[in-house]
């Protein structure tokens, strides 16, 4: 036997044969850290700030692998995406424990990229594409997180507690990883019950795959890519109507095929060719803009509070998903939609009429 598959990996490997304690004292790592600190305001880095700079290098160093991908997969909300967002997510907290500003994960990618590009071709192949992802997702995240910490604020001003189940709304609504709201928690000296956490988030799991299944009442029976994007595109045309024509725009029905939407609604009358104009650019101006759509899981009245839209109220339980774009938008649905609105090209109005006493009836498209 000339040797023995031990499991270690290259780094481990690597670690043992150079003698040192870890494979953070590497030359894999040396350089993201040495970045790192250089980065800080801090002279001198105690032992919880090497753990929080070792979670930085760590967990940017993986993200900028896996987008480099040539499947380029970026942060989302979904499957491997969403492993990606946790990963930057991660990395960003910690690095404002630091006070390093924002920027710092592009300069830490280049690092990783010129590390491995003579090893890998896509990382250098993709790197404008590893690159944009990591500024949008570090500016989004700041923004969400500026938010989570208004809202941890006010629940313990209000209550003088942080529960399971707040911490559970603060990580779905507001992007707080639970982690952050358990530190945040224990600065107060309370102790969140992870157990009212789990079983929050047991459901939401649960509702989550039913809703994929097609199955979450309000949800499309097909989810194929060409009638998921017309599905997104129902939402973006009833959020514009209401815009362009007032309050008084309900949604009364809709049906998606492949080929087109149909979507019925309350209104007196037919639409003149100036609003119907407008209703397109309102659209076409959200798809141009390329915003994220993001789902939630809320307590009814909750949603509602916040101005979610709901025209079926029996047809919903005590949870329900709720979908936004932006400002632009926000309805209970079951989805499924696309994660970016860009996807949808461009949008068209197509035909117009009167079905019955103070009933209307759009029917559009997108194009390529």
């Amino acid at each position: 036997m000339n040797s023995i598959d031990t499991g270690m990996g290259v780094e481990r490997t690597l670690a043992m044969i150079q003698r040192v304690p870890t494979v953070f004292d590497t030359e894999f790592f040396i350089p993201l850290i040495e970045h790192i600190k250089e980065l800080s305001s801090r002279e001198v880095f105690t032992e919880e700030d090497n753990r929080l700079i070792r979670i930085i290098v760590d967990h940017v160093r993986s993200a900028v692998m896996i987008m480099a991908d040539d499947r380029k997969i970026g942060p989302s909300n979904v499957e491997q995406g969403y492993i990606v967002r946790r990963l930057l997510r991660k990395a960003i907290h910690s690095a404002d424990r630091l006070d390093i500003g924002q920027g710092f994960m592009n300069s830490l990618a280049e690092i990783v990229i010129d590390m491995f590009k003579n090893i890998y071709g896509e990382v250098e192949r993709n790197k404008e594409f590893v690159l944009t992802n990591l500024t949008a997702e570090e500016v989004k995240f700041r923004k969400t997180l500026k938010k989570a910490l208004r809202k941890f604020e006010r629940i313990y001003e209000e209550t003088g507690s942080i529960t399971g189940k707040d911490a559970f709304l603060l990580f779905t609504s507001f992007g707080l990883p639970l982690e952050m709201t358990r530190e945040l928690a224990e600065e107060k000296g309370i102790k969140i019950n992870m157990e009212e956490f789990t079983k929050q988030f047991e459901e939401h799991r649960e509702i989550s795959r039913t809703a994929t299944q097609g199955k979450f009442k309000g949800g499309l029976a097909e989810h194929t890519e060409r009638i998921v994007r017309l599905h997104t595109a129902t939402h973006l045309l009833q959020a514009a109507l209401r815009k362009v024509l007032g309050d008084e725009v309900t949604q009364n029905g809709s049906n998606i095929t492949e080929d087109r939407l149909r979507f019925d609604f309350t209104f007196s009358r037919k639409l003149t060719p100036e609003e119907i104009e407008e209703v397109e650019k309102l659209v076409n101006d959200i798809i141009d803009q390329d915003l994220d759509v993001t789902q939630q899981f809320l307590p009814y009245d909750e949603a509602i509070k916040r101005g979610a839209l709901a025209f079926f109220k029996e047809n919903y339980g005590e949870t329900v998903s709720v979908y936004s774009v932006g400002d632009f938008s926000m309805e209970l649905c079951g989805g499924p939609h696309v994660e970016k609105t860009g996807v949808l090209k461009k949008f068209r109005i197509t035909q117009q009429k009167s079905i019955g006493a103070g009933l209307m009836r759009i029917r559009a498209v997108i194009e390529d």
